[in-house]
């Protein structure tokens, strides 16, 4: 079988489910509240397996994900190279996945490749909870500019965060101190930063390495 739950997969698993799928489920496994789903790794599995994974999940709505195998990585991360569909029901699962898959040959992401000497094309794809929230960002455990690790840099915009990948629009942002927790207020939201550095740190200090990490409020 070639669905396998995000929850039983780790980042050891990177070469059948690829780089984003990989991460998932090695913060699923430290205790990170990360939305249920599967992954896809093989694309001539049975529609119906799919069809019966996305029934337990119990989730009206999805979003369907690529995760390429040199996704993710430590040479190139190709964010946004790839296709990614949002508020997916079961009458349109099977066909996005297919336009995932698809998308490892468009312009942008063969281009992607060859500009940065990378041969491996391969992606599995994955289905996941379909999340509605006030708010979506991204937090920086170093400064993605100058590379300073004293601080997170983190940026976001309202609803989901394709206005912030896209690039649609231009984000709200806030540092934190590494080494201090504190309230931020952030526009009409206070958000509870508290919760969000202890996150990010316990996941910075998991890998090792500063991380760019997605997150959202419900």
């Amino acid at each position: 079988m070639s669905i396998t739950k995000l929850e039983d997969v780790r980042k050891e698993d990177v070469a059948t489910v690829g780089g984003k799928a990989a991460n998932l489920g090695e913060l699923i496994g430290i205790g990170m509240p990360v939305p249920d789903g599967f992954v896809i790794s093989d694309p001539v599995d049975i529609f119906q397996n799919i069809r019966e994974s996305y029934r337990e999940l119990g989730a009206e709505f999805v979003a369907v994900r690529s995760s390429g195998i040199a996704e993710d990585g430590a040479k190139a991360s190709m964010a946004g190279q790839h296709d990614t569909y949002l508020h997916c029901g079961e009458s349109d699962l099977v066909k996005r996945i297919d336009d995932c898959w698809l998308s490892a040959n468009n312009p942008r992401a063969v281009a992607y490749r060859e500009e940065n000497g990378i041969t491996e094309d391969r992606i599995a794809v994955i289905v996941q909870r379909m999340i509605d929230p006030l708010y979506s960002g991204v937090l920086f455990t170093a400064d993605p500019v100058d590379g300073d690790t004293s601080r997170f840099v983190v940026e976001y915009v309202e609803g989901t965060g394709e206005k912030l990948v896209s690039g649609e629009v231009i984000p709200f942002s806030f540092d934190m101190s590494r080494h201090s927790i504190q309230w931020e207020d952030v526009g009409e939201q206070e958000f509870h930063t508290p919760t969000l550095h202890a996150y990010a740190s316990e996941i910075d200090h998991h890998f090792g390495c500063p991380q760019d990490i997605e997150w959202c409020v419900d």
